[in-house]
């Protein structure tokens, strides 16, 4: 089997795995716009990012180090020990990290939210659940190491009945609100959690090396700035809407972002869950430029359809599931989804700084961008509220692009089709201006109209210059028969 259609048929797999991993959160959306606030809302998104960002200090940029050093050994015995050495690490810095969040919850809850007891409490239970939270990810990291995506699926499965009869009965039949998503979290991520790493030592054994310890910390530690960098770049106009603004603008902007997320979580994410770790293996091979220049071009007639899709049909998804209320979320979802494509071009280009190791480019740009957003929060959020925090983001996540590519250039050349993919994207964004001018009551009426929309995007593909006979057969072949798609592109066919 060919690299690039080994990395596509695991990718098809990990697709489900990943879909399933995020699903709990679209699929509890109905329920969270129908017996929710905004203001309710709000306060659940503004917990979960605040245990993100003291998950990047605790977790000292480890996740990043994980592929690269499980990948520079080839004996089974010296990958265990990097496993467990990282996952020993991880358990010790989260466990202290979540009891100094216990500790201090009531000043953060002072700080973000309210200080008041409710607060307070949900800020403890949202700490127990991270620290249980770890426990999930280094060994589903290990899963994909080991290449097993139908035990990833499976767990996704098991985690999303859990997940989503918890959060149905303790919201809908207990009426639990706020306390009945983070309950629903704590007995899900503390079960499965447990059994996990149970299995990721079992298969490891328990193993620790001072020395691999002390090069992968020195790895990561720049990582710590480049993941912080992220979360500012992702996060940070939550805290100035809810400066600027309340916890129900929060809410709704949240929804229109949780969206526009779709596109990496359904379509930028599963390829990479298999392509981050192979491209290191492929970065030696003979034909490993070709590789980058097909995976990319592929990768974008996926991720801008699919981006197409998602903002033409956001409104008439908003109005169908959620109350009135949350309805103005749709604006933002289109300045998010470019932003996000913008970042699945950084996630590609970035890889010179990832094969030379050289982290603190990428932390330097990451945190250019950061430094951006903050900036332009200030300047954007106080007149604009979400229109704001959404081009923000998206200027912010194009500036980083700039920082970081180019240096990654200079370590490992990719020839990648860019002029191919900005036409492609051209033809979407204006397709998608268009049909925003015409207006329409009907709810049935509109998704006609807009399946008619994508259905022009999709001839467009075969009408215009943009790819060549080669190209426009393997776009046919992604819609008739998958399977053979990248056939084309090797000039197997």
């Amino acid at each position: 089997m060919s690299e690039i259609n080994k990395t596509v048929k695991h990718a098809a797999i990990y697709t489900v795995g990943v879909v399933l991993n995020r699903l709990i959160s679209f699929i509890m959306l109905p329920i969270y716009t129908r017996y929710l606030s905004p203001a309710d809302y709000g306060t659940i998104e503004l917990l979960t990012m605040t245990m993100d960002v003291i998950g990047i200090i605790a977790g000292a940029g480890l996740f990043g180090a994980m592929f690269r050093y499980y990948y520079m050994y080839n004996t089974q015995r010296e990958r265990n020990v990097v496993v467990s050495t990282i996952t020993i690490l991880l358990l010790l810095f989260f466990f202290i990290s979540s009891g100094l969040g216990i500790f201090f919850s009531d000043t953060l809850s002072s700080l973000i939210l309210e200080n008041n007891t409710r607060n307070i409490l949900y800020f403890r239970i949202m700490f127990l659940c991270f620290f249980f939270q770890m426990f999930i990810e280094i060994p589903m990291m290990y899963i994909r190491a080991q290449q097993k995506p139908m035990l990833f699926v499976l767990v996704s499965i098991i985690r999303l009945l859990g997940q989503l009869s918890l959060n149905i009965f303790f919201i809908i039949f207990l009426d639990m609100n706020v306390m009945g998503v983070l309950l629903s979290s704590l007995i899900v991520s503390s079960v499965i959690g447990i059994l996990l790493l149970y299995y990721t030592f079992h298969d490891t054994g328990l193993h620790f090396s001072r020395a691999l310890a002390r090069n992968m910390l020195a790895y990561s530690a720049p990582l710590i700035f480049s993941y912080m960098g992220e979360f500012i770049l992702t996060y940070s106009d939550r805290y100035f809407l809810k400066a600027f603004g309340s916890l129900g603008e929060v809410g709704v902007y949240s929804l229109g972002y949780k969206l526009g997320f779709v596109l990496w979580v359904f379509s930028v994410k599963p390829i990479f869950n298999i392509w981050e770790p192979q491209r290191f293996e492929i970065a030696q091979k003979e034909d490993a430029r070709g590789t980058n220049y097909r995976v990319f071009l592929l990768s974008n007639i996926l991720i801008i359809t699919l981006a197409l899709i998602i903002s033409l049909f956001s409104y008439d998804l908003f109005r169908i599931m959620s109350a009135p209320d949350f309805w103005a979320a749709y604006k933002v979802v289109p300045i998010i989804i470019l932003a996000y494509i913008v970042q699945a071009w950084t996630s590609f280009g970035n890889f010179g700084l990832y094969y030379r190791g050289d982290t603190k480019q990428i932390a330097l740009g990451t945190m250019g961008g950061a430094i951006a957003v903050i900036i332009l929060s200030f300047l954007l959020i106080p007149t604009f509220k979400s229109y704001g925090a959404a081009l923000a983001t998206l200027l912010a996540f194009i500036i980083r692009f700039l920082l970081i590519y180019p240096r990654a250039q200079k370590y490992y050349k990719l020839s990648l089709p860019w002029k191919k993919c900005l036409m492609l994207l051209m033809a979407a964004s204006l397709l998608y201006i268009v049909s925003q001018q015409i207006s329409i009551d009907s709810i049935l009426l509109s998704i006609a109209f807009q399946s008619i929309v994508v259905l022009i995007f999709i001839l467009l593909l075969f009408l215009l210059p943009i790819f060549g006979k080669r190209e426009k057969k393997a776009v046919y072949e992604i819609i008739i028969n998958p399977k053979t798609a990248l056939k084309v592109f090797k000039g197997q066919s």
